[in-house]
């Protein structure tokens, strides 16, 4: 569950991302979500939604992200119905330049997607929420073999097949 909550002592807006409580008696739902944190917060560009905390109180784990002011990708384009190409194509660069300073972090975000592609009011693209994030390194590219976890439509083929993947089928997806 996310909530707009005010960052006092910074005046600034935040998303306040809880943990489902149902689910926090599970340590791989826990591991999952702290996953999620330390994936984003590695990462530092202008395309990516910024991790501002992670942390628990009283058996609630929570993510505290960068709020953005627009709606996703999504629901632009069911706003409009589609895109027009010049509008495409700035999104679509927009997120490779996200893709591009994640893959330089050793990072895969495993789910992109219009739903995890925030706009701001000023049009700016963030690539959001991290759950499905993979650090690439040798000793963890191939733990995940055999799960298939994603957004169906926008899965690579390797990720639908629940093959070894890495940083292409971001690239895939963003296609």
């Amino acid at each position: 569950v996310v909530y707009l909550a005010q960052q006092d002592d910074l005046k600034r807006k935040a998303a306040f991302k809880i943990l489902d409580p149902k689910f926090s008696a599970d340590p791989s739902y826990v591991e999952r979500f702290e996953m999620e944190a330390r994936a984003a917060a590695q990462l530092n560009h202008q395309n990516i939604v910024k991790v501002y905390d992670f942390d628990s109180e009283g058996g609630l784990f929570y993510i505290v992200n960068e709020y953005i002011d627009g709606g996703t990708v999504q629901s632009l384009i069911e706003e409009k119905g589609s895109l027009q190409p010049e509008e495409a194509d700035d999104i679509a660069t927009q997120v490779a330049q996200g893709r591009v300073a994640a893959g330089a972090a050793n990072t895969s975000h495993r789910d992109i997607n219009p739903d995890n592609l925030m706009q701001t009011r000023d049009g700016m693209i963030k690539i959001a929420d991290f759950a499905l994030a993979k650090t690439m390194t040798p000793d963890s590219a191939s733990t995940d073999c055999g799960l298939i976890m994603g957004t169906p439509f926008y899965m690579s083929p390797e990720q639908a097949k629940g093959m070894q993947m890495d940083s292409r089928s971001d690239i895939y997806s963003l296609g």
